[in-house]
């Protein structure tokens, strides 16, 4: 059953232009921090080289707060969802 639910969700959202938009998105504005000068994620100060432990885990943090709003935005929908088919007692 819940393989059911969970299936149904996943086709649900897959339909839906927002997951390709923000994946498009995220791909791009990795793709361009790693492979470009011009596009800074994390912040490179000085001399200190981009491979930096510390640059690494700014650049993880901010990613991760990234996608984590992106997940609320997705997660939300299913709530409305619930909530609309008064659902969400259970």
């Amino acid at each position: 059953m819940f393989q059911e639910f969970y299936l149904q969700e996943l086709r649900r959202g897959f339909r839906q232009p927002m997951v390709y938009i923000f994946f498009f998105m995220m791909a791009l504005m990795v793709f361009g921090a790693v492979s470009s000068d011009n596009v800074i994620i994390g912040g490179t100060v000085g001399n200190v080289h981009k491979n930096a432990p510390h640059i690494l885990a700014n650049y993880t943090f901010i990613l991760t707060l990234l996608g984590l709003l992106i997940a609320a935005a997705f997660f939300n929908n299913a709530a409305l969802r619930d909530h609309e088919f008064d659902f969400h007692q259970i």
